[in-house]
């Protein structure tokens, strides 16, 4: 089986990463897989996967963690991607396991981290890079209501500010090697029609998008991406209506135009 495709979406924590794979996770042949440099640990954990079974009981994993050697593997995949912030060698292998299981053609990985995206690249494979970013004004509120527990990191914006200044530079410094997309979540919401020249980017049919953004998204296999265990994630109605709007009259523009009219 050929190399996949990886369609990689970095930003901060709680930036829409989770919402933004969930719907291009709906475009064929394609598969969102969480934060797949997590994988190593998910499993050794035996994480709860959102089809309602640990690792240990959900066949897709089961298959998957037999690809990376079973728990002894896992193990040391884990202790080698704490030596390599890189991940070369285990974020590749977890792609190509999770891409083999599933079938897919392209694999989703919202993993955020530029340094792991580098290492994707030098691996090998065929990676569209995609950097979401967000008003920190937006993620302050956002990391106020689901900050975790003893979570010590400052979420003020101020804080958050130099966050993405950090976040901005590492993935800068990877623009300077390989095409990044960059794309601000409250533009997506205001206008998707961006999400065309995003799809396009990525390599991926834009078209199923539109009659997904009014129904519940739900990921069928994920170890990460805690809100999901507990079910579909839907958009909100100001969002929606937003999005549903835009598509429908991108969608006459489309038909005005092909009949030579404007």
């Amino acid at each position: 089986m050929a190399d996949p495709r990886v369609v990689y979406i970095g930003g901060t924590a709680r930036s829409g990463t989770t919402v933004l794979g969930l719907l291009l996770g709906t475009t064929p042949d394609s598969l969102w897989a969480g934060e797949l440099r997590h994988l190593p640990r998910d499993l050794s954990e035996d994480r709860r996967c959102t089809c309602g079974q640990p690792a240990s009981r959900c066949p897709f994993w089961v298959e998957v963690g037999e690809r990376l050697g079973g728990p002894r593997g896992w193990r040391e995949a884990r202790r080698q991607a704490w030596r390599d912030r890189l991940g070369r060698g285990v974020g590749a292998a977890s792609v190509r396991a999770v891409a083999a299981v599933s079938g897919a053609r392209t694999v989703i990985d919202t993993s955020k981290r530029a340094a792991r995206a580098g290492g994707l690249i030098e691996a090998g494979l065929d990676v569209r890079l995609i950097r979401l970013t967000r008003d920190p004004a937006v993620l302050a509120a956002r990391h106020a209501r689901h900050r975790p527990r003893g979570e010590q990191r400052s979420a003020s914006p101020p804080g958050l500010v130099l966050r993405d200044v950090e976040v901005a530079y590492r993935w800068a410094r990877l623009a300077r090697q390989h095409p990044v997309y960059v794309a601000d979540w409250d533009a997506l919401v205001a206008n998707p029609s961006h999400l065309v020249s995003l799809c396009a980017h990525a390599g991926l049919d834009h078209a199923p998008l539109a009659g997904s953004l009014a129904h519940p998204l739900h990921a069928s296999h994920v170890l990460t991406a805690n809100r999901l265990r507990h079910g579909p994630v839907v958009l909100r109605p100001d969002e929606v209506q937003s999005l549903s709007f835009t598509w429908t009259a991108a969608a006459a523009m489309m038909r005005l135009l092909r009949r030579g009219v404007g």
